[in-house]
């Protein structure tokens, strides 16, 4: 049984380490990098577009903001990105954005260390 490292373990809180590598076994090691390279920088993008949105709460642009980068957090193993922008969507969706607050919060909390353990995975 393979044991994973320390830095492996905490950047397995945030990313899914097999379905990155699925993904690379895939398209290969230097798509995979464009692809996150580009995930990164979009994320960077709609954090701070859904901040906007969230301070005028305009819950139709926030849940269309966090639909945008749901897709390619699920794609990329950013499991618990992925499952807090899924929730933000739906309740906006429903016209429930004041009750997205808290799932909203949490998707600003997951960015940096999903960012961080992308970032991380892209260096070994």
């Amino acid at each position: 049984m393979m044991q994973l490292q320390k830095s492996e373990l905490a950047d397995a809180e945030w990313i899914d380490l097999q379905v990155l590598g699925e993904l690379k076994h895939e398209i290969g090691a230097d798509v995979l990098k464009e692809v996150i390279e580009v995930y990164l920088t979009e994320l960077g993008e709609h954090v701070e577009q859904m901040q906007q949105a969230r301070h005028q709460n305009d819950w139709v642009a926030l849940g269309k903001l966090a639909h945008c980068i749901k897709s390619s957090s699920g794609s990329l193993g950013a499991l618990r990105l992925y499952q807090a922008a899924l929730s933000v969507e739906t309740l906006c969706r429903k016209g429930a954005g004041e009750q997205c607050v808290p799932d909203y919060d949490n998707f600003l909390d997951f960015a940096g260390p999903t960012r961080d353990a992308l970032l991380a995975y892209l260096e070994n």
